[in-house]
């Protein structure tokens, strides 16, 4: 039955005989309560078909599947389909029971083709980079298993190193008996409070940051070490890869720990503080946001050479603001492109124009005041960069075009436009760090102010996420902040650093004084499509409170809610 037909009978219920005839406040409720249920239905319709087409578009595509994308994908499917059945029967009261039955009968059948397949629970502790490729998406994650196809299928230079599976993380949870504890609490939580969330984040951190790594596994990370780097001085990079982290769409940038310049002596421990992030806020929010159960994100762990970066950085094999431009862009710094992902301090931005001769088509050299580095007994600290290399480019001509030949191979690899995270050693080599397809938003028609517009109080900076909104700005420099924001509000931030993401499904838009278009925060403001205006400068214009309107596209905010020749579509 068609919304218009239902809605026509409930309204002939109304006006039938006064036998039939509901009384006015039982049939207010009768009608809150079926639109209801009709809302609801049709979202979980909506949510089911795109589950549908997302398995339908990876089948087309022909890449790598694991099975806990099939898993995953076919249970929010079940969940959908079992909302629309539920909701069916609230809107038509017992004409529709046989559908809860036969629901059942499908899932079994499903459930039984999965049983078929054997978990990744029986995969070694430890695998080396040389053996892991796209295959080992279950045991290895995406990020890793991205990274040993690039290093054994493209042929470009990666770090080398081993992956700490998920098959150990599972042995780690059973070992120190924390799965019912993890549950327990996860369910327990219920509140789209803020304040709980942390409470709840920090107790979960603490049950994984006190356990005892299975002496298996220890030994286990002390073996692939002395496979390939005996050096008692070599130093490593501890890197996130959970399922499903640096897939399209669901990058979870920024969301998880990554510890560089590790001590050899520390690699345990420091192997349980990435565990512990997955729990992190900001993570557990992008799960909720995505729908995401915490038994689909089990964390594998790389455990990678430290490259001591001379530059570093994020190239795009296209515009992340605009699928239209295939233009190949650049940001690049001194140090480690750690500045640029976390959205730190300024950097350069080079273009690459494709096809034919690839040729830089315009740079942007930023001052660059600051930068990461490696230290022997501190890990990564800021610098001072010296006063004659910060309004120098951190690459030359040869080493852009390089970046870009990278880029382009690797997009003709994976199939699809990529996101790539790379450093040029002390050595002049470049080495790839990261690669995950490349979030893009739609082309969409300028939104430059005409010129009879007000004046904006604020111009500049880079459009990190197309669009408009208007909302109440908000500024966040601390977790006390992030507590009291207010849903629809805006987003303004000094830096736009990738703890901030635990709140940006609240924000209607995102303006930041720092970072750029290659930063987390901005990648996951795509994925949410929040308008995000980044490295506008002084925001001292903005006061809390204050009523904006934010233009990422024409990269202006305007004071007031409503500009007359913008009509912002956007609702949070």
């Amino acid at each position: 039955m068609g919304a218009r037909a239902w809605l026509q009978r409930l309204v002939d219920r109304i006006r039938g005989t006064p036998e039939e005839r509901l009384d006015p406040e039982e049939a207010r409720n009768l009608f809150q309560s079926r639109y209801h249920a009709l809302r609801l239905l049709l979202a979980a319709n909506t949510r089911a078909l795109d589950d549908m087409a997302t398995m339908e578009q990876a089948v087309i595509e022909g890449s790598p599947i694991g099975m806990t994308f099939v898993r995953s994908h076919s249970t929010e499917v079940g969940v959908n389909v079992f909302k629309m059945v539920r909701n069916l029967d609230i809107l038509a009261p017992e004409k529709y029971t046989l559908l809860f039955d036969r629901l059942h009968q499908i899932q079994g059948r499903i459930d039984a083709e999965l049983a078929t397949v054997p978990a990744p629970e029986d995969a070694p502790p430890v695998l080396m980079m040389s053996q892991v490729r796209r295959k080992h998406l279950d045991v290895a994650g995406t990020k890793m298993a991205n990274l040993g196809e690039i290093a054994g299928s493209v042929g470009l230079t990666v770090p080398d190193g081993f992956v700490v599976t998920t098959a150990a993380y599972r042995r780690l949870i059973t070992a120190n008996d924390l799965r019912t504890e993890i549950e327990r609490l996860l369910q327990a939580y219920q509140s789209e409070e803020l304040d709980e969330l942390f409470v709840l984040s920090s107790r979960l951190q603490q049950l994984i940051l006190t356990a005892e790594v299975p002496p298996d596994i220890a030994d286990a990370i002390e073996a692939a070490v002395d496979a390939i780097h005996p050096a008692p001085d070599g130093t490593f990079a501890m890197r996130s890869s959970a399922l499903g982290e640096d897939a399209a769409g669901v990058s979870f940038a920024g969301q998880y720990e990554s510890l560089l310049n590790v001590r050899r002596s520390h690699l345990v421990d420091s192997y349980l503080e990435v565990i512990a992030s997955t729990y992190t806020p900001q993570a557990m929010r992008y799960r909720m946001r995505r729908g995401l159960r915490d038994d689909q994100v089990a964390m594998s762990v790389g455990c990678l050479e430290m490259i001591s970066a001379r530059s570093g950085g994020v190239v795009f094999s296209g515009n992340p603001g605009d699928d239209r431009d295939r233009n190949i862009s650049i940001s690049s710094t001194w140090g480690l492109p750690k500045a640029i992902v976390d959205g730190r301090f300024a950097s350069d931005l080079i273009v690459v124009r494709r096809g034919g001769v690839p040729e830089i088509t315009s740079r942007e050299i930023g001052d660059k005041q600051q930068r990461f580095i490696c230290h022997p007994r501190e890990g990564v600290r800021r610098a001072e960069v010296p006063d004659e290399m910060r309004r120098r480019s951190s690459i030359s001509d040869d080493e852009a075009l390089e970046i870009a030949d990278a880029a382009l191979r690797l997009e003709a690899h994976f199939g699809t436009p990529v996101d790539v995270e790379w450093a040029i050693n002390e050595n002049n080599e470049l080495v790839i760090l990261q690669c995950r397809p490349l979030t893009q938003s739609c082309g969409v028609a300028d939104r430059s102010p005409p010129p009879d517009a007000p004046e904006p109080v604020i111009r500049g900076g880079v459009n990190a996420s197309p669009g408009a909104a208007a909302g109440q700005v908000h500024w966040v420099r601390r977790d006390a902040d992030a507590l009291s924001f207010r849903r629809g509000s805006v987003l303004t931030l000094c830096q736009p650093l990738p703890r901030w993401a635990a709140i940006l499904d609240r924000a209607a838009a995102v303006v930041a004084e720092e970072g750029g278009v290659a930063g987390h925060l901005a990648t996951v403001a795509r994925e949410l499509s929040v308008p995000a205006i980044l490295g506008a400068g002084p925001l001292d214009a903005l006061e809390n409170g204050a009523e904006v309107t934010v233009v990422a596209t024409g990269r202006a905010v305007f004071a007031g809610g409503g500009v007359g020749w913008l009509v912002v579509t956007r609702t949070r």
